[in-house]
């Protein structure tokens, strides 16, 4: 009787104890169940986002390749704007440069360089001529240039002769001769301060023009230096 009775106290407590680890082996399972799921839906979600992430950043580096192209764009386009401004400046400078050269070279006394007096020797050599070289009255600069045209055209050798007396407001060069005049060394004369650059007119007067002293007579030929001529306005 009392084995019967230890046996079934027995059983009874290895059945309890097969009925927990029953109840903790379902646990077990649902749990693993669960933390499959679980597994499941975070391997899906991995995916998912991988997949998101991927274009998000494809998106972004197209973004900022189209930035970076918007950019450099705007900056060639700057640049090219610059460019533009730094060439009108350029030309402005330019411009400027020559009108104060310009202004530079009115503001200077009219001498002949050492180049003009040889050419214009060479220019009127082989003729045998004269000519009267005229200058105004107290005008320093005038008398100065006249000087230069006279000890040149003495070396060809022509003969001339200095006068200094002139009263007038005219401003430039002249090659004059009094009313029916006619000599060949106007033309040469003429042809040779063009060649050598010295800025003049050939005009008539008068017989005896009395702006000089002696007056201007006809067969005769003078080269008058009148006053430098005023800067030209807007320069």
């Amino acid at each position: 009787m009392a084995e019967i009775e230890s046996l079934t106290r027995s059983v009874r407590d290895l059945a309890q104890n097969v009925d927990f680890w029953n109840i903790v082996m379902l646990w077990g399972l649902a749990v693993a169940a669960l933390a499959a799921v679980v597994v499941g839906i975070s391997t899906r979600l991995v995916v998912v986002r991988t997949g998101q992430l991927a274009e998000a950043q494809e998106l972004l580096s197209s973004a900022k390749d189209r930035q970076l192209k918007d950019d450099l764009a705007q900056k060639n386009a700057d640049i090219a704007g610059l460019n533009k401004e730094a060439e009108a400046l350029k030309h402005e400078n330019l411009i400027l440069a020559g009108r104060l050269l310009g202004l530079q070279k009115q503001s200077e006394a009219r001498r002949l360089t050492g180049g003009q007096r040889i050419e214009l020797s060479k220019l009127l050599r082989g003729f045998k001529g004269g000519v009267a070289i005229v200058s105004p009255m107290a005008d320093g600069e005038a008398s100065d240039f006249a000087d230069d045209l006279d000890s040149a055209i003495k070396e060809v050798p022509w003969e001339t002769v200095r006068i200094k007396n002139r009263i007038t407001d005219k401003f430039g060069v002249s090659i004059v001769t009094a009313e029916g005049t006619v000599l060949p060394s106007i033309k040469l004369l003429d042809d040779a301060l063009s060649a050598i650059s010295v800025p003049h007119r050939v005009t008539t007067v008068k017989n005896g023009d009395a702006s000089t002293s002696p007056a201007f007579q006809a067969g005769y030929l003078y080269l008058v230096v009148e006053h430098k001529p005023l800067p030209i306005k807007g320069r």
